[in-house]
């Protein structure tokens, strides 16, 4: 087909030879990311042990509880109640509003940095096992949390995900200075209709 197009003069088309010129500018571009930046990215278990190594106090897991209402002052109701001597457990099996864990007093699967909401995440990563937090608002509404445990995860556990992390990094660094060593070279044209 492609034959007969041409003999009939469709690649003299001034549409067609633009659109034509913008493929074969996207086919360079990515033959050239290639090159430039995926041939570069690959790493090595030892550059994820390096990682692990000096980012340890980011692979720990946290087993929790949480009591969570939406009303701010039954939060720190709740909150004085637990002080007082009531059951965390009990507390969170009558008054949690949250469907999922309200049954199981409250009880949280393991999780790390990145899974929970950051306001949630933060307080509960600044509490020691068996300690109580004061109400914590989130999108949610108001969580009361009680940290179980603090574990750490193994770098044989966490390498896969090291791995993927170390290479967005990397991948991320390469990028930049490339782009920005071709907006120093070239003087760059914005596109605004591809934007909208």
């Amino acid at each position: 087909m492609a034959t007969e197009a041409r003999k009939l003069g469709y690649a003299e088309k001034p549409e067609l030879a633009a659109k034509y010129e913008w493929d074969f500018d996207e086919v360079l571009s990515h033959a050239y990311y290639n090159d430039m930046v995926e041939k570069k990215l690959k790493v090595s278990e030892s550059d994820a042990r390096v990682y692990y190594e000096r980012n340890k106090e980011d692979f720990v897991e946290l087993s929790a509880q949480h009591i969570l209402v939406k009303n701010r002052d039954l939060a720190f109701n709740l909150r004085k109640r637990i002080a007082s001597g009531e059951s965390f457990e009990e507390i969170a099996k009558k008054y949690s509003e949250d469907a999922t864990t309200k049954d199981m007093g409250g009880k949280l699967p393991f999780f790390g940095k990145g899974v929970m909401v950051e306001e949630f995440e933060n307080a509960a990563f600044m509490l020691s096992p068996g300690e109580v937090s004061d109400p914590v608002k989130t999108i949610y509404g108001y969580h009361i949390i009680k940290l179980a445990e603090k574990r750490k995860i193994s770098f044989d556990d966490s390498k896969e995900k090291i791995m993927q992390m170390v290479q967005n990094n990397r991948q991320k660094e390469i990028f930049g200075k490339l782009i920005s060593g071709l907006k120093e070279k070239y003087t760059v044209q914005v596109n605004e209709k591809l934007l909208k």
